[in-house]
């Protein structure tokens, strides 16, 4: 909850997000309270297939336009599921929220203005980010360096980063 909050105020946050964790915390705070309560059913197989179908759609969608600025009701509504159902999912499926999968792609799709040394406010705001500030930190999150690291280096080379999660670091040739 501070996390949400905290961003909020700071505006490094979008309306996709806001719902996603929303909905996350509710989801802890009822797991809290009914823990036990219930035998659970199990699933039906067939869920899952409608379900994997449904997030392939959303990320197709999102996909082609990652800086356009998805809301989950709509992209949820589009695929017969549930805002919650289409968040639980999504992060199941890929292993990522929607707004990760989003930032990522953003972030991806900003690496050459960024190596051509583009204004990065330009390109923050091309890509789909509310600012500088919220492009970068999300650059940094991204890769683990910000994007005047690479600014202006001409070409990219990825690779995985030696000791850490991150799939990608960028590193000048």
């Amino acid at each position: 909850q501070r996390r949400l909050f905290g961003r909020l105020q700071q505006q490094t946050i979008d309306p996709l997000a806001v719902e996603e964790e929303s909905l996350g915390i509710l989801h802890d705070v009822a797991a809290r309270i009914y823990e036990g309560d219930a035998v659970r059913a199990p699933r039906i197989d067939l869920a899952r297939g409608r379900e994997f179908d449904a997030v392939y759609q959303v990320r197709s969608r999102i996909a082609a336009m990652p800086a356009a600025a998805h809301a989950l009701r709509p992209l949820a509504a589009e695929v017969g599921l549930s805002p919650y159902q289409l968040c639980r999912a999504f992060t199941r499926i890929c292993g990522e929220t929607l707004t990760a999968y989003r930032s990522r792609l953003r972030i991806l799709g900003s690496l050459d203005a960024v190596c051509a040394g583009e204004d990065l406010t330009t390109v923050a705001l091309a890509c789909g980010f509310a600012s500088h500030s919220h492009f970068t930190w999300a650059f940094r999150q991204a890769l683990g360096v910000p994007p005047s690291a690479v600014r202006g280096a001409g070409t990219m080379k990825a690779r995985r980063h030696e000791g850490s999660r991150r799939a990608l670091c960028c590193v000048r040739p």
